[in-house]
């Protein structure tokens, strides 16, 4: 009795094999972020950012913004900041941070935030007295 042994494709060769490599550009980037500043007192100021470098900038604060991993961590924190970035694929982010600038969520948990994001965003909040 003759055994053969099948192989299978795997899903990445099958892809290959189409001529639809992975790329880069799969991954979406943010095209656009709609921020604002979580006031008590009183209306919410709103700022749009389009610039790409300024919205790349922002959204390099929050690394593993995409993975939809949950942390299983949840803070009762205040946000400072708001924000909805609209994605290459037509796909909206919101995210908030915390009020000392050290966490971030997506609503699947609390991260850290890197430092700095104060010192970007807090200027365009600024206010000529």
């Amino acid at each position: 009795m003759r055994s053969y042994t099948v192989l299978l494709p795997t899903p990445l060769a099958v892809l290959l094999l189409m001529g639809c490599a992975p790329s880069e550009t799969a991954i979406p980037k943010a095209v656009r972020a709609v921020v604002s500043k979580v006031d008590v007192l009183g209306p919410h100021p709103v700022v749009q950012i389009t610039d790409a470098e300024r919205v790349t900038k922002v959204f390099s604060f929050f690394p593993g913004i995409l993975s939809e991993t949950d942390t299983g961590m949840a803070g009762g924190w205040e946000a400072k900041y708001k924000i909805v970035f609209h994605l290459s694929d037509g796909r909206k982010v919101h995210v908030a941070t915390s009020y000392d600038d050290k966490g971030w969520s997506t609503g699947k948990g609390d991260k850290s935030l890197k430092p700095g994001l104060g010192a970007v965003l807090d200027p365009l909040f600024a206010v000529d007295r």
